[in-house]
């Protein structure tokens, strides 16, 4: 079952959330309730609902994010077979990669010694991973980016670093990011996410290996309510292909997950 809670900022949609899962997880104590917020929150969450708590703990609730809850599935059903890549060895693997190659990227190789230029590269990967945006899919910005010399030079160096790290991490590493398609694929196994009660609440929207992960949840829990920013003059349910403005994200974001 996936249910939403809307409401503006500040409306109290997350006390709500937090108070309905205290109170069914009083009435179910062998269910597993779980609170899933962007990482920068669980700290700050997990105080709110041992606060709320009428015993201040939280026995049969767990707070967690993606990054969490990935390491709990893999301590319950099996990690990969590989190191997972953590940003330091991103960092390293990235700059070993870009000094191999040093020859092949007349435009971003006289970078290459700037302070920060190495982690700017691997926060743009890292955007490529989230996306599953692969080395190839630069060749349509770049056709796009014809009458743009300097542009187009610029993401081809950027192809030939991409696939350069993937040639490197191939069968070796699997990055943070990568560990989101495994995931998917074992959360079906979990007895966690089995028949569990999922609340997904501080989420501006999610990223497309996220809804991978989703999907998985969304076959495999009970229940699932996702809390959303919405204005109550809007239509939740009208978002439209192709309208790309600002407010058009949560209605977007529910239309994704329907």
């Amino acid at each position: 079952m996936l249910r939403f809670c809307f409401g503006p900022s500040g409306a109290g949609k997350s006390t709500r959330l937090y108070r309905e899962i205290i109170e069914q997880s009083l009435r179910e104590p062998g269910t597993d309730h779980l609170i899933l917020v962007p990482d920068q929150y669980t700290m700050q969450v997990q105080r709110d609902v041992v606060r709320m708590h009428p015993q201040h703990i939280i026995t049969n609730i767990d707070v967690l994010s993606f990054s969490r809850l990935t390491h709990r599935i893999f301590d319950e059903v099996g990690a990969p077979d590989v190191p997972i890549l953590d940003d330091l060895g991103k960092t390293l693997i990235l700059r070993h990669v870009a000094e191999r190659i040093f020859g092949e990227l007349p435009i971003i190789g006289r970078r290459l010694s700037s302070p920060g230029f190495i982690d700017e590269m691997k926060s743009i990967l890292s955007e490529f991973f989230q996306y599953r945006i692969r080395p190839d899919d630069l060749d349509v910005l770049m056709d796009a980016c014809a009458l743009h010399g300097q542009l187009r030079a610029r993401l081809k160096d950027l192809k030939t670093v991409y696939r350069a790290f993937e040639e490197e991490i191939n069968g070796r590493y699997v990055t943070a990011e990568g560990t989101m398609e495994i995931l998917a694929k074992k959360i079906g196994q979990s007895q966690l996410i089995r028949d569990a009660v999922i609340v997904f609440d501080g989420f501006t929207g999610f990223t497309p290996i996220q809804y991978q992960v989703l999907l998985s949840i969304l076959q495999t829990a009970r229940s699932v309510t996702v809390s959303l920013l919405m204005d109550p003059a809007e239509d939740p349910y009208g978002w439209k292909r192709g309208d790309g403005s600002v407010f058009a994200l949560s209605p977007k974001t529910v239309a994704d997950l329907t």
